[in-house]
């Protein structure tokens, strides 16, 4: 609705669907709620205390060393010693990782605090009532807490109300500090569901039919304004504690007890707080007499709520089998790069993460050495002997291999998804629909018979086929084209005539009016869309939208560096435990049941079993691949296990589901042998010295690209304008030298 009709101040419809898929994580967010409660309120009494004492000192000029002290507060307001140093101080000096602690005490003291607070004790409080009190014969501490507090409730009350807020809203030391995903603040929760969807439904196409089911039902924009209201509804009811303290805090009087209460109530939270932080690690040996060794592996994706249940199992079969505890952490999919660059760029300790050619840069990190050179570790191992060679090839960066990568589709597979219910109907041989100019006389037929059907349904997601490896998009090389000749995409006959036709079936009525702004609606009827899918994708499908679709491929599929690149597991540089990281995913990509409890969860628990009928079974025989049984996912449990499958290894040796064909990875198997290796396969592109004009790329594309490949707009008119862009950009130098770098490559073939 809000994507169709825009913002309302009176909604057309009703619905708490964004509320119930926050409040879907549960127990999650009530333990990020309780951890960021003790935070804020320890945080905040830890901070008015130091920020009190501090100040007071300050504003005595009895004080000897307060110009000194003064110095020292004022450096930190006008130099930072960076994000780097900041992290090595709280994780390696200080030892805080996975701790509240790093939540609580890089925000505890703030100089502009200091200042605000030394000048309000300046101020508002008479010298004559200091030295009054001392000859009375109170000491230093007296005097503060029973004279000077209770006269400076409206300052204290300010700074309070500003390290709560502070401490309250605060995800970015979540974000740097926490691998326990039992210790993550309300606010990173929500950054993280947010993030996640934006990222899912920006990058579906790149994840295969996972990314597009993921992506499904996501309330993309209404989630921000529930995000909003979860967030900030708790501190709205804080504030007016805090407009009371302002208030008395005029009468310049409050009873000690209530100070001493105050005390109290802050030291139990800091004893909970210190009760939270880890333990150090045993030495454990299995019955082999071989020591155990932990192995940290960083994926892609969200916490699971039985991560740990399953890694449980985990642990206790590859402990006896090979002498490795596993520990997984995970980062959601909008946070996993940036998380990555803080783990990779600090030094933290890791041995094992995902990497790709879209998240976690596999090219980028193998070339400044992040991750380990493991030819000489695999060239003996099974997985290395049974996963396709062109996966193997795709992994290497100049000659040498730094990932092993998950076997699935190898390549990219653009399809034309109709709806059957039309198809059967007007009887439409959607084998023999390839080119885009090949579906114009059937969205006749729908848009002529089918008064309630879109014809053509697009989204903002949308990208007309391109007939092209897109090396640094829209800069690649043609199909088919052995002269390795590098063009610009927009310049091609191909997309020039592509968007003409686009342009001409938006006027004819044929596509959505909204394509180039819109997000996928499943109500909406339509007879054809694109995907980009892999074999049995319309069994996906079918099942998101609620009905059958049939599915043909555009063109044939090819193999480049980018697909070939879709899913590889990466290993530390710097691990202590090499030859064990090896041994592990050796495991994982040839052990039956170690891949399928990673995959799907504990048998019994998460899924069952299901035997194969003897007739799939003959049809199947002597296909490789094939298992003995398929299972069924337990529908009440399956949401507390749901990972995604290629992250964590290959998926031939996985079993099917029941709905699936038992042959499904003998036909991928096929799939992959049939995809055609593009002239640039194998090639990487150098980004350094043309690095800020392929910066600029992303968005002029953002700005012309969803309204040309739409059709919303005349290519006569935008199609210029984007070039001229580009051309400023300095497009004509990215394509100078990405030719010298690919003739080099060509002659060194």
């Amino acid at each position: 609705t809000l994507t169709m009709n825009g913002y309302r101040f009176i909604p057309e419809k009703l619905s708490l669907y964004a509320y119930e898929y926050i409040i879907s994580a549960g127990e999650n967010i009530l333990r990020s709620y309780g951890v960021t409660i003790v935070v804020t309120v320890t945080g905040t009494i830890i901070g008015l205390l130091l920020t009190g004492t501090y100040a007071y000192a300050l504003s005595r000029k009895t004080y000897a060393y307060r110009k000194f002290f003064t110095t020292v507060i004022t450096i930190p307001m006008l130099f930072s010693g960076g994000m780097i140093a900041n992290y090595l101080i709280v994780t390696k000096v200080l030892m805080l990782k996975d701790s509240l602690w790093a939540l609580i005490l890089p925000l505890c003291l703030n100089s502009f605090n200091i200042i605000v607070l030394r000048t309000f004790f300046k101020t508002s409080i008479p010298d004559a009532v200091v030295e009054s009190a001392k000859i009375d014969g109170a000491s230093e501490w007296r005097l503060f807490f029973q004279i000077v507090i209770p006269m400076a409730l409206p300052g204290l009350a300010t700074i309070g109300l500003f390290l709560t807020l502070g401490y309250w809203n605060d995800w970015f030391n979540a974000m740097m500090y926490m691998d326990n995903r039992d210790l993550i603040p309300l606010q990173y929760l929500l950054i993280q569901i947010e993030s996640s969807i934006d990222w899912l439904a920006s990058n579906k196409a790149a994840m295969g039919v996972d990314g597009i089911t993921a992506a499904a039902n996501m309330p993309k924009e209404t989630i921000k304004m529930a995000i909003v209201v979860i967030s900030t509804l708790p501190i709205i009811f804080a504030y007016p504690f805090f407009q009371r303290y302002f208030v008395n805090g005029l009468k310049i009087r409050m009873k000690s007890q209530i100070w001493k209460r105050l005390a109290a109530a802050g030291l139990a939270v800091v004893m909970t707080a210190g009760l939270l932080t880890g333990c150090g690690k045993k030495t454990e040996t299995n019955s082999n007499g071989e020591e155990i060794v932990e192995l940290t592996w960083w994926q892609i994706g969200d916490a699971q709520k039985d991560q740990g249940a399953v890694l449980e199992k985990v642990n206790e079969y590859i402990a006896e089998k090979i002498g490795v505890k596993l520990k997984i952490n995970t980062a959601g999919w909008g946070d996993y790069d940036q998380k990555m660059q803080v783990v990779i760029n600090t030094g933290d300790d890791w041995d094992l993460c995902f990497t790709c050619s879209w998240a976690n840069n596999y090219l980028q990190n193998a070339n400044k050495g992040a991750f380990l050179q493991i030819d000489d570790y695999i060239k003996d191992t099974d997985m290395y002997k049974n996963i396709d060679e062109r996966f193997w090839e795709a992994a290497q960066v100049q000659g040498k291999t730094y990932g092993v990568p998950s076997e699935k589709e190898i390549g990219s597979m653009p399809m034309w998804v109709f709806t059957k219910e039309y198809v059967d109907k007007y009887d439409i041989p959607v084998e023999e629909l390839k080119s885009l100019e090949d579906l114009e006389p059937w969205l006749k037929v729908i848009k002529e018979n089918e008064p309630d059907v879109v014809p053509m349904y697009l989204t903002s997601s949308y990208s007309a086929p391109i007939y092209m490896d897109l090396i640094q998009n829209p800069v690649g090389i043609e199909y088919g084209d052995d002269t390795l000749t590098v063009k610009n995409l927009f310049e091609t006959e191909k997309m020039k005539s592509t968007l003409q036709t686009m342009r001409k079936y938006y006027l004819e009525g044929y596509i959505n009016k909204d394509a180039a702004t819109a997000s996928d609606d499943k109500s909406v009827k339509r007879f054809v869309t694109k995907g980009d899918g892999q074999p049995f994708a319309e069994l996906v499908w079918g099942k998101d939208l609620g009905y059958e679709v049939v599915a043909t491929p555009i063109m044939d599929t090819y193999v480049t560096n980018i697909s070939a690149r879709g899913a590889l597991t990466a290993i530390n540089a710097q691990t202590d435990y090499p030859e064990k990281a090896v041994e592990l995913l050796n495991l994982i990509n040839t052990d039956e049941y170690l891949r399928n409890l990673l995959n799907y969860g504990i048998e019994g628990e998460h899924w069952d079993k299901v035997d194969v009928s003897e007739d799939e079974k003959a049809e199947a025989q002597g296909k490789p691949y094939v298992y003995e049984n398929k299972i069924k996912l337990n529908e009440e449990t399956r949401k507390n296990y749901s990972v995604s499958y290629w992250v964590q290894g290959g998926l031939f040796n996985t079993y099917v589901l029941e709905n699936e064909p038992i042959d499904k990875w003998a036909t991928f198997k096929e799939f992959n042998t049939a995809s055609v290796e593009a002239p640039s396969f194998g090639f990487d592109f150098d980004l350094e010295p043309v690095s800020t004009e392929v910066a600029g790329f992303g968005n002029v594309l953002d700005e012309f690209g969803k309204s040309l490949y739409t059709g919303s707009v005349d290519p006569e008119e935008y199609l210029p304008k984007l070039q001229e862009k580009l051309e400023a950009t300095g497009i004509d130098k990215v394509i100078e030298e990405m030719q010298k770098q690919i003739d080099e490559w060509k002659s060194s073939k």
